[in-house]
């Protein structure tokens, strides 16, 4: 799979987890789930597999941790950052109130 399909799909689908979770952000803690597309690159080959993603939105100060194991690289991280601000902007939600925790 090319880098910039691999990108724009990791970034679709976390816009896509934040924006169905993001009616939640105004209650006070909670969840949502999704299965995403993963791609991950061994030995120059590049494999798909299905990912579950959680997210946890929590009352906090407008941070976004995210845990992977593996390790994940950059653009998964940058990728979830424009994820929570492209969902708080679509929903005018205060989003600098709230935590997201993607795992």
């Amino acid at each position: 799979m090319a880098k910039g399909v691999r990108h724009l799909a990791i970034i679709a689908s976390i816009l896509f987890l934040v924006l169905i979770s993001m009616p939640t952000v105004m209650a006070v803690q909670k969840t949502g789930h999704i299965v995403l597309l993963a791609v991950y690159n061994e030995g120059g080959k590049f494999t798909g597999s299905p990912a579950d993603l959680q997210l946890e939105i929590k009352p906090g100060n407008g941070r976004v941790f995210i845990e992977t194991i593996p390790l994940s690289k950059v653009d998964t991280q940058i990728s979830t950052r424009f994820a929570e601000q492209i969902a708080c902007q679509f929903a005018e939600a205060e989003c600098d109130k709230y935590d997201f925790f993607y795992t």
